[in-house]
């Protein structure tokens, strides 16, 4: 490997495992966050299907779309022995080139020649960048890892099934997302329930006979290495119900149905210095560090 920092010309000439010492935090271009174990496993498949609108079987995104969204420009990577930048396309409305920067240091970016070269392939593309640090503090989202045979669910109050429940008390679900900004993924959840959309289990806590929080879709899937996990889930309780143990009782009877279908592990992500970052921390998950996100500028020649 060069100390001159290239461009890749082949896939194949990429140091997978030096791109794996870069990944200070197990994030995944295209795929998200992983567990530890099954990062380099997840690169592998990442770098081997990178041509192919198919999902791999481990990919988050199969849950709600019939095809990948985020492709990798695998001729674009950027790898010298400090750093990997792996650049990726959106193929949505609003076209994006995102650059996932991987380092020992926190100063990586995206040099102007790599810019330049894919803004010639997509010149009207919004440019984001992420990087990543063991150092969560100031990081615009934290990941967590909880490990399900280490954690006890303890039972502290009535949780329902959405399900079982009286239709008129359903629609209160969309009441939950208009309530508060970290909230709103549940009018998605909704929407595509009242569609006949079987997305997994939502459990809800009740107060007054409307919905005060819920947790889900539970629904199971298989990382890189075959470990059962879960696909990622909305977790929200209402503005005037919080601090009241509402939180708390969701979680535990997400963990109880994580426990009931030997789940291995449970990797989380929540925006820094919100109520559910506080309440992993307060749970004892393991932080496995930040997210830093910004917009780049269309400045290069």
């Amino acid at each position: 490997m060069p100390d001159t920092p290239t461009i890749q010309s082949c896939w194949s000439e990429i140091n997978k495992a030096l791109l794996v010492k870069h990944m200070r935090v197990p994030f995944v271009p295209t795929i998200g966050a992983v567990h530890p174990s099954a990062l380099a496993a997840s690169v592998a498949g990442v770098l081997s299907h990178f041509d192919e609108n198919n999902f791999l079987p481990y990919d988050k995104g199969r849950r709600w779309y019939t095809e990948r969204r985020e492709i990798v420009l695998i001729k674009y990577i950027y790898q010298d022995k400090w750093q990997t930048i792996i650049p990726t396309f959106m193929k949505t409305e609003n076209r994006c080139i995102k650059y996932y920067c991987y380092s020992f240091s926190d100063s990586t970016a995206p040099p102007d020649l790599l810019r330049a070269q894919i803004r010639d392939l997509h010149p009207k593309a919004e440019e984001k960048i992420l990087k990543f640090s063991k150092d969560s503090k100031n990081a615009d989202s934290v990941v967590f890892l909880a490990e399900v045979k280490k954690l006890k669910s303890i039972p502290q109050g009535e949780i329902y099934s959405l399900a079982s429940l009286p239709g008129f008390v359903q629609t209160t679900l969309s009441l939950l997302a208009k309530d508060a900004i970290d909230n709103g993924g549940f009018e998605f959840v909704w929407e595509r329930y009242k569609s006949g959309i079987d997305d997994g289990e939502i459990l809800v806590s009740l107060l007054d006979g409307r919905i005060s929080g819920a947790v889900g879709p539970l629904k199971i899937m298989e990382d890189a290495l075959g470990q059962k996990t879960r696909f990622p889930v909305y977790f929200g309780v209402k503005k005037e119900c919080r601090r009241q143990g509402i939180g708390s009782v969701l979680w535990n009877a997400a963990l109880d149905w994580a426990n009931r279908m030997d789940l291995q592990y449970i990797v989380l992500q929540a925006q820094s210095h919100s109520p559910a970052e506080a309440f992993y921390h307060d749970q004892g998950l393991i932080n496995l560090g930040g997210v830093f996100r910004r917009n780049l500028h269309h400045d290069v020649a």
